[in-house]
């Protein structure tokens, strides 16, 4: 989940400097940047094409589980509780059906524009 919110803002700050997601993608993946959401979720988001049928509602859950986890032990999370917060905000706003691929939609809501060339 944080690698695909990553991808996304990524895709978002590159459109917003007139990048091309193919550009983006070029960059990231020679990079330390790299993952697996630069190679299979930037061509998609450049064609409005779907990744993932996971539920939000779901991944919200398991960050839950992984925050409290974290937090039993003193670990800060800081980057997993802003995720979280995120996913859970995008499941609650986007409705029951809202997959991963609805990350997008935050993202493209706060950037004020469409990442789908």
């Amino acid at each position: 989940v944080c690698n695909r919110l990553i991808a996304l803002e990524s895709a978002a700050m590159g459109c917003r400097n007139g990048l091309s997601i193919d550009d983006i993608g070029t960059v990231i993946e020679r990079c330390s940047g790299a993952n697996s959401a630069t190679a299979r979720v930037l061509p998609a988001i450049a064609s409005g094409g779907t990744t993932a049928d996971r539920p939000l509602s779901e991944a919200a859950d398991d960050l839950a589980w992984c925050v409290r986890m974290a937090r039993d032990t003193t670990a800060p999370m800081l980057m997993a509780t802003q995720a979280w917060a995120h996913v859970l905000g995008a499941s609650q706003a986007f409705g029951e059906h809202a997959t991963l691929d609805d990350l997008r939609r935050l993202v493209e809501d706060g950037a004020g524009f469409s990442l789908a060339s």
